[in-house]
């Protein structure tokens, strides 16, 4: 007698990625108009453990790697979440945006699209959002949907200053999407078509109205047509290039652009062009530097926090993109400021703003630092030097700054 065939029945609960899902919340940063945003989706699973979620983190960029970063944590571990939100998005600044499930389907499909375009492959799992890009093929937001979806990814554009330092970085990133957004009657593609995909670290915008026609404040008369000469200084595989551009705006829309001439400059050049004065307090640490990790995470919760060979760096950015406002623009504007522990025992502020390095160290005199902290010496530059302080042999910042200081 034939024995009967074994048949395995799988029991328990289907693996996570198979699980219904109910959708809870999503939000996106509006940060398009700087290249890069964060997308943030939170899923209830019925069934599962009381409060059981799943939280999705994506992260777009516009320019050159689309669909790139892909998180996810299943449970309610408030903690890892929160971590993980700030990684993502703690150098991006800008607002979020509250959107609807569609609306996230219809983003993560819009950056997957890209990657398929550009031959990049999609991130992570993709089992676990590959039910969110059906629900995008299923039910596609309409043209004005669409248009609606847009506007919560692009900050409110504030002033023509705002208006072209945005567009310029748009065309030079090769985003002519983002940039046809702030474009008006023509082709952005157009503005730059022999200018490889480069990085605008700075740009300088100048009325060129005639002198009878005050332009102190362009922000004041939108509805009028002006006219801006653009020196815009812009790298390219470590090479700086300086672009001279003529943009015209009518009614906060860019409605032409045309690039004038274009410099090869050196790198030196470039550094003279983007050198801004530096603003450091050095403090001892009195405590050991194990015992510092503990006070210090609160700082660290809001900052990037990178190794290297001799200490610890947190960078500290602005919670908005308020920098690209400005006649002229600094792309590293955008760092609030710096902390860096010495594995020697030192605890060094740094920033480019004598108000912000202010309240940062109004943050350390008012907290728990406070007793573990001495202040030693505070110092103003001309140009930065904690980088070149970081990436010595030294461990020591007076001893760095002896020797950094000529000789009489």
């Amino acid at each position: 007698m034939n024995k009967p065939a074994l048949r395995i029945i799988e029991g328990g609960l289907p693996p996570l990625w198979k699980a219904e899902k109910e959708f809870v919340s999503a939000y996106i940063t509006d940060t398009r108009l700087m290249g890069a945003m964060t997308m943030y989706v939170c899923w209830d699973i019925p069934g599962r453990s009381e409060e059981m979620m799943l939280h999705q983190f994506f992260y777009f960029d516009a320019e050159e790697y689309g669909f790139d970063t892909y998180k996810s944590i299943a449970g309610n571990d408030t903690e890892s979440v929160a971590r993980t939100e700030q990684e993502l998005m703690g150098g991006l600044g800008g607002s979020r945006s509250h959107i609807s499930s569609r609306e996230a389907c219809s983003l993560l499909a819009e950056y997957a699209d890209f990657n398929k375009e550009h031959g990049i492959e999609l991130p992570g799992d993709t089992k676990e959002y590959i039910f969110m890009l059906e629900n995008a093929f299923s039910d596609p937001l309409s043209a004005e949907e669409k248009n609606a979806l847009l506007n919560k990814t692009c900050t409110p554009v504030k002033s023509e200053y705002h208006l072209i330092n945005y567009f310029l970085m748009r065309c030079l990133g090769k985003d002519h999407k983002g940039a046809a957004y702030l474009c008006e009657g023509f082709d952005p593609s157009s503005v730059f078509p022999d200018v490889p995909m480069c990085t605008m670290c700075r740009n300088a915008s100048d009325p060129a109205d005639p002198p009878h026609v005050s332009r102190d404040d362009p922000a004041k008369d939108s509805s009028s047509q002006s006219v801006f000469i653009c020196q815009s200084l812009v790298e390219y595989d470590k090479k700086y290039s300086i672009l001279v551009s003529r943009t015209e705006v009518h009614n906060m829309k860019v409605t032409d652009c045309r690039l004038q001439s274009s410099m090869q400059i050196s790198a030196a050049e470039a550094a003279m062009l983007l050198s801004r004065s530096e603003f450091i307090t050095v403090y001892e640490i009195m405590a050991s530097v194990k015992d510092m990790e503990k006070y210090t995470y609160d700082l660290a919760a809001g900052t990037i926090v990178t190794i290297h060979d001799n200490g610890k760096l947190m960078m500290s950015f602005n919670e908005n993109n308020d920098h690209v406002n400005k006649r002229i623009f600094r792309l590293s504007e955008d760092v609030f400021g710096l902390y860096y522990i010495t594995d020697f025992g030192q605890f060094i502020v740094s920033s480019h703003s004598l108000k912000n390095i202010r309240k940062m160290e109004d943050v350390i005199s008012s907290g728990p630092l406070a007793a573990l902290l001495l202040p030693v010496a505070k110092y103003e530059f001309k140009e930065p030097v904690l980088y070149e302080f970081i990436q010595s042999d030294y461990d020591n910042f007076e001893e760095f700054m002896e020797d950094l200081e000529p000789e009489e």
